[in-house]
């Protein structure tokens, strides 16, 4: 099988993120459709702080252990206007975690007045993007200097997945589109052009675009099963409440928003497991002379078993991580059993996560090798540079 579209790299990659940016257009037309807007009533914007006018520190509580700070200060917005606005810290539990503002400071200002009355700046939070983006971009250049033909394919991929995501995913869920449907497309997208940007071959990209579905699919079944007897809610914290107060045409289903989290998370565990299961075959097919079914499909297996065990332990580590916050507030807040903390709705969700994924590496795993091996030995007889310039120099040496 032939490369896919030509055998150019360059101009490869090129109609595969065109014909990617063409779609996501088009899946974002779709998903925006419907989609009630509301008036913004609060605007925020970006300042610089030019000088802290006062600041006034209030105690109260018992032994006026609690304390309140109010900083007032000017502030340049962007359009080169000074405003006046004030930052509030309560609570002394977290007043070693928030630094008051200062001449220089970069701080993100909200404005909640109507327009037909005097603004009202408060700083909300500070300005972090600047650091973001400079880390994003030494990320994005040592990727290309390292990979660099197919580190620009992995850039143009990450980017077209973040898009998928927040220009067709999110906005399909605020349209009150079935979520379940959604997540479905979204991970077919984005592991269809990942994997075709990223890869060479033909035969290469569609064995581990196949494993990497079936893998995804049997995730989802596993997980459609498994919250049959959960009885999950989806109200894992405050956060989820308020998704129901959101202005949307129907109220969002949390339970179908578990679905989406979980298959969206395990999907980078199960392409990085096609990819590897594919590559892996491809390379051991050039170098056999007639390689058989069952040899490239043991050689899959075999190459499996050893990354199943660190898969899952990415899967497991990352989501014990995020969790920390929450084990440690339910086990040390109220003196929660082991048992106790296994079944609390938060805790749960975790272990689904990693659980449902490592699920999908399982099944990945066969579905990957059988379809490589399927496709790689029936292909025609292929010969890479080095193995054609042996045999040439072998030929050379018996005239």
């Amino acid at each position: 099988m032939p490369n896919l579209f030509c055998k150019s790299r360059p101009i490869r990659a090129l109609l595969i993120t065109a014909a990617a940016v063409l779609l996501l257009l088009l899946l974002s037309a779709a998903a925006n459709s419907g989609r009630i807007v509301a008036e913004a009533n609060t605007t925020y914007l970006p300042a610089r702080v030019v000088e802290v006018l006062s600041r006034a520190e209030q105690h109260y509580g018992e032994d006026d252990a609690m304390r309140d700070i109010t900083v007032t200060f000017t502030a340049q917005l962007e359009d080169g206007e000074a405003v006046t606005a004030i930052q509030t810290i309560s609570d002394s539990v977290v007043m070693g975690e928030i630094r008051e503002v200062e001449p220089g400071s970069r701080v993100i200002l909200m404005n909640n007045a109507p327009p037909e009355e005097a603004p009202n700046y408060v700083m909300t939070t500070f300005v972090r993007t600047n650091v973001l983006i400079c880390l994003g971009v030494i990320f994005a250049l040592l990727l290309i200097l390292f990979g660099r033909s197919k580190g620009l394919a992995a850039l143009a991929a990450l980017v077209l997945t973040c898009a998928a995501v927040f220009v067709c995913f999110i906005p399909a869920v605020l349209s009150g589109k079935n979520i379940y449907f959604w997540t479905i497309l979204i991970c077919a997208y984005i592991t269809i052009f990942t994997l075709l940007l990223i890869g060479d071959s033909g035969r290469k990209s569609l064995a581990a675009i196949l494993g990497c579905l079936g893998g995804t699919l049997a995730a989802a079944a596993v997980m459609a099963v498994t919250n049959c007897f959960l009885h999950m809610t989806g109200h894992l914290d405050e956060t989820t409440v308020y998704l129901l107060f959101l202005d949307t045409p129907d109220p969002i289903d949390l339970h179908a928003l578990l679905y989406a989290a979980i298959l969206i998370g395990a999907l980078g565990a199960v392409m990085d497991v096609s990819v590897d299961i594919s590559s892996a075959l491809h390379e051991i097919s050039v170098k056999l002379e007639r390689p058989t079914f069952g040899e490239l499909f043991r050689s899959g297996i075999t190459i499996g078993r050893d990354l199943i065990g660190t898969m899952s332990n990415t899967l497991i580590l990352a989501y014990i991580g995020s969790s920390l916050s929450v084990v440690l507030l339910i086990v040390g807040g109220n003196n929660a059993s082991l048992f106790t903390m296994l079944n609390q709705e938060r805790i749960v969700f975790e272990i689904l996560q990693a659980l449902v994924g490592s699920f999908g590496i399982l099944s990945a795993l066969p579905l990957t090798a059988a379809v490589s091996a399927l496709l790689f030995s029936r292909r025609p007889e292929v010969r890479d540079e080095f193995t054609e310039q042996l045999e040439a120099a072998e030929r050379e040496e018996n005239r």
